[in-house]
């Protein structure tokens, strides 16, 4: 814990903490990540005020398996889904980015087979703190 105490008030007064703070008295919310989903495929926009700031992560043709689990973060847990391409690559989202509930809904239509936002959160959400993995996807199957 010494090494967190250290490292916070070697924070203090740096130039990132005055432009945070500056940034949080102003009451102007941080622009949040986003999930972008559409028929082509996924991608992630690190800041919606920014379009420069999307990312294209792969299209539907490439997913050849979703997963979903949670992690536990000690004191609750976090939704995730990760897609594995036939690239050979894997990308995760999380239930904190913006379109989270979209993604969900839209999954079975973009991957048919997929199971529904209700079948994965029934198979994921409970027991609390246990991965609970769950295929949710897999091409061929």
């Amino acid at each position: 814990m010494g090494f967190l105490i250290r490292f916070r008030e070697r924070l203090k007064g740096s130039r990132a903490a005055q432009a945070a703070e500056a940034l949080k008295a102003s009451g102007i919310p941080r622009p949040q990540a986003a999930i972008s989903v559409d028929e082509v495929g996924l991608g992630v926009v690190r800041d919606p005020l920014d379009p420069e700031s999307f990312t294209p992560l792969f299209s539907w043709a490439e997913v050849n398996r979703v997963v979903a689990f949670k992690r536990d973060l000690f004191m609750e847990d976090l939704l995730c889904l990760r897609f594995e391409t036939s690239a050979g690559s894997a990308h995760e989202v999380n239930e904190e980015l913006a379109g989270w509930d979209e993604l969900l809904d839209q999954l079975p239509e973009r991957l048919p087979g997929c199971l529904s936002k209700d079948t994965i959160l029934a198979l994921v959400a409970l027991p609390a703190f246990a991965a609970n993995a769950t295929v949710a996807f897999e091409r061929g199957a």
